[in-house]
């Protein structure tokens, strides 16, 4: 009798941990927040880029060297990006990278996925054709895509036949998109492409909002009720886009920069009201990155910061960081390859903030009324609980 209580008590916990698991999961997340989800490019990439056929890497040092064990993760940045600190204030895990778990949704583990998953990924754009000159990435339909397959495996493992329990889980996430500065450094401004040459920057600006637009509403036909949406950077201060316009020191290439906000200021006063007036229930906050980057190049005391035109690591004629080998990070001589004080610093490398500087974002979101700064959020985080 014993054993077969026994036994009676091992089926049970086997039958029924899962289900214990992904409550316990609920019970930890914030009021009304359910999962976070992440579409954009390599300012919110945490990794898929690993898993695809593309020249846009950088799992390899010094990438990551404040990271965790030094690790190398897909970040483009020193340690932690700003999707690491936004899960982090939500008392929630950071969402991994898609296609790192693809393998478990395919078998149905998808205990994994409950609580968000990122879909970002670096050199890739609104557009499909951007990025393209780096071989592989997911532009923004992808990531809608792969969104769709994580959502359905959802379902199935954890609403099966209660549409309206899901519909809630859907509607509690967090949606956040972080994408469109590719579109403009690795297509429009890249004499790669010539798909685009022939159109003004107010056109092109255009393209990108009527696509954009389509795209949200695709989220929110897929459920999403609360999103932040974040718009270009000013990319004309990005030591790349500097040194090629051999702009002076505290200066932005300024053609750039407004060519960029064209499509910006359509994103905020178009966009984004349009959506919002024909869904009243949504809530969606805007995340001004291309004032906060110009402000902080130009007036770099403004957000605490000494050096605001360097990369912070040695980089390759490409803007990217040159390779440091692990064996050497702790040594001295690596001083003359990286800023030993990267806290100071805006750029990681010549075009991805430091983590320092993410930290700034995320603080400025939470706490708009931060003297030290300019908040780049319309409305604090808080908002979407």
């Amino acid at each position: 009798m014993r054993n077969q209580t026994r036994k009676l008590t091992f089926l049970l916990s086997v039958i029924f941990f899962p289900f214990l698991l992904v409550e316990l999961i609920r019970a930890a997340q914030p009021p009304n927040i359910s999962a976070l989800f992440i579409f954009g490019d390599s300012l919110a990439d945490v990794g898929n880029n690993n898993y695809l056929p593309t020249l846009a890497k950088c799992n390899y040092p010094p990438y990551g060297v404040d990271y965790p064990q030094k690790k190398a993760t897909g970040r483009w940045t020193s340690g932690e990006n700003v999707i690491d600190m936004f899960a982090e204030y939500l008392n929630m895990t950071s969402p991994p990278p898609f296609y790192s778990i693809r393998s478990q949704l395919e078998i149905k583990n998808v205990s994994i996925a409950f609580t968000g998953v990122s879909f970002a990924s670096g050199s890739c754009g609104i557009l499909p054709t951007t990025g393209k000159q780096y071989l592989k990435c997911s532009d923004f339909d992808m990531q809608l895509e792969n969104f769709k397959v994580t959502l359905q495996e959802i379902e199935s493992a954890n609403f099966p036949n209660n549409q309206t329990a899901f519909n809630q889980y859907t509607s509690q996430s967090i949606c956040a998109i972080v994408i469109g500065n590719n579109d403009y450094i690795n297509n429009y401004l890249n004499s790669f492409y010539v798909e685009y040459k022939n159109y003004t920057c107010s056109e092109f600006a255009e393209i990108l909002a009527t696509n954009m637009s389509s795209k949200i509403q695709e989220l929110y036909s897929l459920g999403c009720k609360k999103l932040v949406v974040a718009n270009v950077a000013a990319v004309g201060c990005c030591p790349y886009e500097r040194m090629a316009s051999s702009s002076p020191p505290n200066t932005c290439n300024e053609i750039q920069n407004n060519c960029v906000n064209l499509y910006n200021e359509k994103l905020r006063d178009q966009v984004l009201p349009n959506f919002i007036a024909n869904h009243t229930e949504v809530k969606v906050v805007y995340v001004d990155i291309w004032n906060f980057s110009r402000e902080c190049t130009i007036n770099p005391s403004s957000c605490g910061l000494l050096d605001s035109c360097n990369p912070c690591c040695t980089t390759y004629a490409n803007g990217t960081c040159i390779p440091i080998p692990d064996a050497l990070l702790n040594l001295p001589i690596i001083s003359n390859l990286l800023c030993p004080n990267r806290s100071t610093h805006l750029f990681w490398d010549s075009f991805h903030p430091t983590t320092a500087v993410d930290h700034m974002i995320l603080d400025g979101c939470t706490n708009p009324t931060n003297p030290y700064y300019p908040s780049p959020c319309d409305k604090p985080f808080s908002y979407l609980f």
